[in-house]
């Protein structure tokens, strides 16, 4: 599963189980692709999904101060991109590690992940 942001994350939930897909890259090319299946495999849902996300938009303007977030909101951040890799990087070491058995490396990771504040 790819990391996620809060936009792709509420764009996410406001589809049906079926059409989520957290890797999806939200541009206007799949975003058209995405709303005209859904138009023409569930207009009735689609009309529903239209609402939920003008109420994730007007929400977000009433939390932004009257900015409406665009596509470019749902992209992974640079410094969080940056984090992920070295966090992964880490892991990486200690289960790389084959002097630690399998509980020393969870142990590890459990005190590693802990001290991460998010």
């Amino acid at each position: 599963m790819e990391p996620t942001t809060i936009g792709r994350y509420l764009l996410d939930q406001a589809l049906p189980e079926e059409y989520r897909d957290p890797s999806r890259v939200w541009d206007g090319k799949t975003t058209n692709q995405l709303f005209a299946r859904l138009a023409q495999e569930q207009p009735e849902q689609y009309r529903e999904i239209l609402f939920k996300l003008n109420q994730i938009a007007s929400d977000a303007q009433g939390a932004r101060g009257g900015v409406s977030p665009s596509i470019r909101h749902t992209r992974e951040s640079e410094a969080w991109k940056k984090r992920r890799e070295s966090l992964q990087r880490e892991i990486k070491s200690i289960y790389g590690n084959p002097e630690l058995s399998k509980q020393e490396k969870q142990q590890q990771l459990i005190r590693r992940l802990a001290q991460i504040s998010l």
